[in-house]
């Protein structure tokens, strides 16, 4: 087996695991019927689909955030202890997913005695220190080199596309603009379900909005990069919508759960990548389009300010003000 054909297993094996884990979740909170077709809908979210048929170690996001959520929700220690070794090894493949899933942990140790609480951190420090310490070395060999070159990362690049610090201008309107179009290609008409529902502020809905409010807050207003950047936290936001669909009249709920799935599968297996000759064009090729079963399959992945470049080179009308940061990945 090559290294591709190995990667390309973990992928796969980590996108089945998550769908696994995320329809324990459903099954748990939702009524049968619903909860299938929930776990259902997961499997086939854009962001979940894509990340699955890419070599990115966002393919992990898609099973460690709801396998954290199916032991948080077991409620007993044994299964508190997984979830924090599940934070820890999720950290490991993305360590931002481990900073925006922190608040999730630390909600869930609010149910635990301390004894739990000191048993988790003995189980997430050594797990944590098995991929930071090769980081370390990575970076100089400081203890907090990683914390230090991913600061300074961070801060090159909002400089110029944060919200916060250039204010709507073409820049951080980029920014908002690449997160709510990832967003809408993924939930589309879940979006408004979910908005809705997270105003009932009960137990579940808090969990849910940990799990996605925080790495969603950073994404718009500091940085948000690739669409798979949102695939941490797609069961969040699926799960409230799925928990106002179950509020609905069974055959409402069914028909509109039915239709998410069916323009889901219909985007990923008919989309393509259309031609960047027209700005709005190029906002969607790099934007939304190349998260498509038809852009993996022709390797088509393109970033707006490469695409800008070229039609400038062809003599195309220009965009106005660059609405990309010059650091953009």
């Amino acid at each position: 087996m090559t290294w591709e054909q190995a990667i390309e297993v973990i992928n796969i094996s980590f996108n089945v695991m998550g769908v696994l884990a995320f329809a324990y979740v459903c099954f748990m909170l939702l009524p049968p019927i619903l909860a299938g077709l929930a776990a259902t809908a997961y499997c086939f979210t854009n962001i979940v689909w894509f990340t699955g048929l890419v070599h990115l170690t966002n393919a992990a996001s898609t099973f460690f955030a709801p396998g954290m959520v199916a032991c948080l929700l077991m409620g007993s220690s044994r299964f508190f202890l997984t979830a924090c070794a599940l934070w820890a090894l999720g950290a490991g493949f993305r360590p931002s997913d481990g900073v925006f899933l922190l608040p999730l942990l630390i909600w869930g140790a609010f149910d635990r005695s301390w004894r739990d609480r000191i048993t988790g951190l003995l189980i997430v420090v050594p797990l944590t220190l098995i991929w930071w310490t090769p980081t370390m070395e990575h970076f100089g060999g400081s203890l907090l080199a990683p914390i230090q070159s991913s600061a300074t990362q961070v801060s090159a690049v909002n400089e110029a596309v944060s919200p916060l610090r250039v204010g709507l201008k073409p820049q951080g309107l980029a920014n908002l603009t690449r997160l709510a179009l990832a967003l809408i290609t993924s939930f589309h008409i879940l979006i408004p379900l979910a908005l809705v529902e997270a105003f009932q502020w009960d137990k579940i809905n808090r969990m849910c909005l940990l799990w996605a409010v925080p790495g969603a807050l950073f994404l718009a207003l500091a940085y948000m990069g690739p669409a798979p950047y949102i695939a941490y936290f797609a069961g969040g936001i699926l799960l409230l919508a799925f928990r106002r669909c179950s509020r609905m009249p069974p055959r409402v709920a069914i028909g509109f759960s039915s239709l998410f799935i069916i323009i889901s599968v219909a985007f990923m297996l008919t989309a393509r990548p259309v031609e960047p000759s027209t700005f709005p064009r190029r906002v969607l090729d790099a934007y939304s389009l190349q998260n498509s079963a038809a852009a993996v399959r022709d390797q088509y992945f393109r970033e707006l300010s490469e695409l800008e470049v070229e039609a400038a080179q062809k003599g195309e009308r220009p965009s106005g003000p660059e609405l990309h940061g010059p650091n953009e990945p």
